[in-house]
């Protein structure tokens, strides 16, 4: 017995085909997982490197940057050497370093050639999950701001602390102090752009 196929069945199978197939190669990254560091190289492996304690993992789409050399091969990259990683964290809560770019001579900017913070500086970009009376909370980091946290939203209108809320999209710009402690340094509102 053969089964007849109308044009309307057959057309649904192609179309779940295609969606399966899509689903597939759809990205392995949301939208709030960008996340940024900088600092020294700690562990340096062929397929991997540690930066500030977060292990990245690098492919063949990782671009290697250097601050006066341009594009270099991930292979010029040596342990001690100071890093701002770029990278996205993947569904499987690994992280996947986009860019890589060795720094050279003032990091900071600030003419003095010293890296202030010892290089443990860190940016996400995300969705605020949770706000204390001092701290917010972006892709799971807490960030805990001082007297000189800048704040900042869209046409460089100043804001403040209490202008926050939940579920609105920002970017900070962070570094370690110690450990465990978070200090904010800068929390830009991304244009209005809420969950």
């Amino acid at each position: 017995m053969s089964k007849v196929f109308t044009f309307n069945s057959l057309s649904r199978i192609l179309f779940i085909g295609l969606a399966l197939l899509l689903a597939g190669s759809a990205p392995l990254f949301a939208d709030d997982d960008y996340f940024e560091t900088e600092g020294a190289i700690q562990v340096l492996d062929a397929d991997s490197l540690v930066v500030n304690g977060f292990v990245f993992d690098v492919d063949n789409q990782t671009r290697v940057m250097d601050d006066s050399l341009g594009m270099i091969a991930y292979s010029d990259l040596r342990q001690g050497d100071r890093v701002k990683v770029e990278a996205r964290e993947m569904q499987s809560g690994r992280y996947l370093a986009r860019e890589i770019k060795r720094k050279n001579g003032d990091n900071d900017h600030d003419g003095d050639h010293d890296d202030d913070h010892d290089g443990r500086e860190m940016e996400t970009r995300g969705f605020i999950s949770a706000l204390g009376d001092s701290s917010l909370t972006v892709n799971g980091y807490t960030f805990w701001v001082t007297a000189n946290t800048r704040f900042k939203a869209e046409h460089d209108r100043m804001i403040g602390f209490d202008d926050l809320v939940m579920d609105m999209n920002v970017k900070v710009e962070g570094y370690w102090q110690g450990d465990t402690l978070l200090i904010a340094k800068k929390v830009e509102v991304k244009d209005g752009e809420d969950r």
